[in-house]
C-alpha cells in the first residue's frame, strides 16, 4: 500500500480510542478485511445514491489547498469533512469558499463526520444546525448528503479508511459501506 494516504486518528487520540476502533485502524493499514466499513447509523441530509472513491479530511485543511496546485481532483469522488472549534457561522463560510471554488461541480456525494466544539459560544442565538447550514449551500447540487460521527476529533469509536477505498451512499437503504 505505498503511496496511500490514511484517514485515521493522530497519534495522542490513540490512546482515547477503542479497541475496535484500534483493531479497524491496524485492518486498514495492513489492508485487510477488518478495515470494511459497513454502517446503518447515518443522518439523512439530502436522498441519494453514489459510489466514488472517498477523498477529504478536515474543512479548514481542505480549503487551505485551494489556491494552490496540491487540492486534489475532487471530480466523481465522494467528499468527506470534518472540523474541530469552528463556530456554525464559520463553518457555513468555509463550505461556501468550497462550493465557490468551482471543485464541488463534479462530486458524487458527502460525508459529514464528528463535528466537534462547533457551535458558536460568544453569540449562541447565531447557532444554525448543520444540516441548515449544508443545504443553504448545496440545495441545488444533485448528490446525497449524510452525516456520520465516526471520524473526526474527539470520538473513541473513529472508524479510519484510505484514500483508495471505494465508497457507496444509499440513502434509501440508509446504508454507507467503504471497502
Amino acid at each position: 500500500m505505498a503511496g496511500v494516504s490514511i484517514y485515521g486518528p493522530n497519534v495522542y487520540e490513540l490512546s482515547c480510542v477503542s479497541e475496535d476502533s484500534f483493531n479497524q485502524l491496524m485492518g486498514t493499514l495492513e489492508c485487510s478485511q477488518e478495515a470494511n466499513i459497513t454502517s446503518n447509523d447515518i443522518k439523512i441530509l439530502k436522498h441519494g445514491k453514489a459510489s466514488g472513491k472517498i477523498l477529504g479530511g478536515n474543512i479548514t485543511l481542505i480549503n487551505a489547498l485551494l489556491a494552490n496546485d496540491f487540492l486534489p481532483n475532487f471530480d466523481n469522488k465522494i467528499l468527506f469533512w470534518e472540523e474541530i472549534g469552528e463556530s456554525p457561522a464559520m463553518l457555513s463560510f468555509k463550505l461556501r469558499e468550497l462550493e465557490l471554488s468551482g471543485k464541488m461541480r463534479n462530486i458524487k456525494g458527502m460525508i459529514i463526520g464528528f463535528l466537534s466544539d462547533c457551535v458558536d459560544k460568544k453569540y449562541p442565538e447565531d447557532n444554525k444546525s448543520i444540516e441548515d447550514i449544508v443545504l443553504d449551500v448545496f440545495w441545488d447540487y444533485d448528490f446525497p448528503i449524510i452525516q456520520w460521527n465516526y471520524f473526526g476529533h474527539d470520538i473513541s469509536d473513529f472508524h479510519s479508511f484510505s484514500f483508495e477505498m471505494n465508497c457507496e451512499i444509499n440513502t434509501r437503504e440508509k446504508k454507507l459501506l467503504l471497502r
